[in-house]
């Protein structure tokens, strides 16, 4: 048992250094270094100091050189305690020395005073670290600061904004917005040239460099550690800042927590423009539920003293109906649908001729003979529902239809972090993240569908679908990760596109071609919006094309 359980261990490791590689320009390892002297400040070689890790126990151990110096590399972000023996000397203790990502911490000169080694001069480390090693100029978001600034949508990005010289225009709803966050400009740098990365590796979407495309939700994060200017060589992929996104671990004892944050739209306002123009409030709904777990893994033959492999996992699940912008389009009027276009004004207040396309000359009273209207036609005009926004004080007539639609939008994340640490001087860590979000868009903006009307115009009442005029013009967007298969999608619209003109070109199918002609063709739900037959060798207004 024992040795399969080293053999699984083994090769995990090497699976995560392989997976590394192509990431190891960046890491988020930091570094302690500091002098010791006696009292009469003369440097002390060979004192014994050793480096604790206050979360897992882990501990390093190195010695002071000629010139009373020490230096541990490559540590990991977290608090230890810096302990400095040597006999004939009293013990130093330095707890809660915190060391951030990427930052290389000095304790500066530590004296040691003469007596015994069972006596401990012990110190606690307060305030904030100044840098004295590098000239790059930083800022820190530590974990108690992310547990206590209250941010709306729970997006690590959204929370930059505290910092010094970050400009950022709108803090999103939810984690990840809605295909990735848009990072901000920090000291004036345009966003395209901001690196993200988690835990060292870059998580900017290759196509669009500003957004951030790898979400981590706020109770999975230990630190945030921002690398404003005069940065070190190694982060030299782009011109502008560096933030640097550091995931929890786990330590020596168990650990967890639970949550569960609501917003609901009976705790809002309503919208100025809605009570304008008579709309009710939206409904407006995120419930965002989550756990985290984090401690050592119980292994009794491999992690028997519980200072060598440790988990932790966090699920953040997220249920929201977020409301749209309100939508204000011109739908046709009772009369209109009969054909009387008597009432038919343009945004000037002038009459809408309509032309008879035989004769060139306007219809008496502005009224389509009944005889002159396809039925069909007209009964496709049902589909559009009856006008809601009448008062041409309010409307200018630019519309006269309003409505608000709500959107399910469900997002959930899984984060598991392992580490292990098998020596003193060999640490490995390995992270999987999962992240599911669906974007159920009912609105399709400048698209035409097989029976040659704009989806766009078409009224959404909530959660409603938009009606269906044909069986094949159903889109539904489904996001895995971050990523859209949209050349998918447009493949798949174009073959219906294709399969729905060539079913209206059959015989004795209706072309979508207009019975009669119109002064103004910009309002799309006047006479031009009714259908009959014509000769199968005729120019489509609608496509352009010839059948």
């Amino acid at each position: 048992m024992r040795l399969w359980v080293r053999r699984v261990l083994s090769a995990l490791v090497a699976n995560l250094v392989l997976a590394a590689a192509p990431a190891a320009a960046q890491t988020v390892s930091g570094g302690v270094s500091g002098t010791v002297v006696d009292q009469s400040r003369q440097v002390i070689q060979g004192a014994t100091v050793t480096l604790v890790n206050e979360q897992t126990g882990d501990n390093r151990v190195t010695v002071t050189n000629e010139t009373g110096a020490f230096v541990f590399s490559a540590v990991r972000p977290g608090p230890y305690t810096v302990r400095v023996e040597l006999s004939g000397f009293t013990t130093y203790e330095r707890r809660n020395t915190v060391v951030p990502a990427n930052e290389q911490v000095p304790v500066g000169t530590v004296q040691l005073n003469v007596g015994s080694l069972s006596e401990t001069v012990t110190a606690t480390a307060q305030g904030s670290i100044v840098q004295t090693l590098s000239s790059d100029r930083s800022a820190l978001i530590t974990s108690t600061q992310i547990e206590q600034v209250a941010d709306r949508g729970r997006d690590v990005v959204s929370l930059l904004r505290v910092l010094p010289g970050v400009r950022l225009s709108t803090p999103t709803d939810s984690p990840g917005g809605n295909f990735g966050t848009t990072t901000p400009n920090i000291n004036g740098n345009r966003a395209t040239w901001n690196t993200m990365t988690v835990d060292g590796v870059v998580g900017n979407d290759l196509g669009s460099p500003q957004v951030f495309g790898s979400t981590i939700n706020f109770d999975a994060i230990g630190e945030v550690q921002v690398e404003l200017n005069n940065y070190r060589a190694e982060y030299g992929r782009n011109g502008g800042p560096v933030v640097n996104i550091v995931t929890k671990s786990g330590s020596k004892q168990f650990k967890g927590s639970a949550y569960w944050y609501k917003r609901n739209e009976r705790l809002n306002a309503n919208d100025f423009f809605n009570n304008r123009n008579g709309v009710a409030k939206p409904i407006y709904r995120f419930d965002t539920v989550g756990a985290t777990l984090g401690g050592p893994v119980p292994l009794p033959k491999v992690n028997s003293a519980r200072e060598k492999l440790f988990f932790f996992y966090s699920f953040d699940g997220l249920k929201s109906l977020n409301p749209r912008p309100l939508q204000q389009v011109t739908v046709p009027t009772a009369l209109e649908r009969a054909g009387d276009f008597s009432q038919s004004l343009d945004v000037n207040g002038r009459l809408i001729v309509v032309r008879d396309p035989l004769t060139g000359q306007p219809f008496p009273g502005n009224v389509i003979p009944a005889g002159r209207i396809n039925r069909s036609g007209q009964a496709l005009l049902g589909v559009f529902p009856s006008p809601n926004a009448l008062d041409r004080g309010v409307t200018r007539g630019n519309y006269n239809y309003n409505f608000q639609e709500s959107l399910n939008v469900p997002k959930r994340q899984n984060v598991v972090r392992l580490d292990y640490h098998p020596t003193p001087k060999d640490a490995f860590y390995g992270r999987v993240s999962t992240w599911y979000g669906r974007q159920p868009g009912l609105q399709r903006r400048g698209r035409r569908i097989g029976v040659g009307y704009d989806q766009a115009a078409l009224p959404l009442h909530g959660r409603q679908r938009a009606p269906q005029l044909h069986p094949r013009c159903q889109q539904h967007d489904r996001e895995r990760g971050v990523g859209l298969d949209s050349a998918q999608h447009r493949e798949w619209s174009a073959d219906e596109r294709r399969r729905s003109r060539a079913h209206h070109q059959e015989p004795g199918r209706l072309h979508p071609w207009p019975a009669v002609s119109i002064d103004q063709p910009a309002r799309h739900h006047s006479a031009g919006d009714v259908w009959r037959r014509h000769p199968a060798r005729r120019t489509s207004p609608t496509t352009g094309g010839r059948h």
